[in-house]
């Protein structure tokens, strides 16, 4: 491999990752306020019962209430028969 082809592949590379990096910061500031980046997407940390207080905790209960999973149902919600809370069950 001769040195303009080094180069040349070398562009191509530090281009791709800081287009990647870039990509990822714009990402992370896309979130609305109250939710964080969790791996590429935006999860409500304080309710979300698959991302409960950090990225990926997944509340069996499936009540996740201030960060923390919870048995029971945030309010103006009932334990469905799959035992996820719910509004309105099925």
């Amino acid at each position: 491999m001769n040195r303009r082809s080094f180069a040349k592949r070398l562009a191509a590379v530090t281009g791709t990752l800081g287009l990647a990096a870039a990509s990822r910061s714009f990402a992370e500031a896309a979130c609305p306020a109250g939710q964080d980046q969790c791996e590429g997407y935006c999860a409500d940390l304080k309710r979300d019962p698959n991302n409960c207080g950090r990225c990926g905790r997944v509340c069996e209960s499936g009540a996740c209430l201030k960060g923390k999973c919870d048995n029971r149902c945030p309010a103006g919600e009932d334990r469905c028969a799959d035992g996820v809370c719910r509004a309105i069950c099925d």
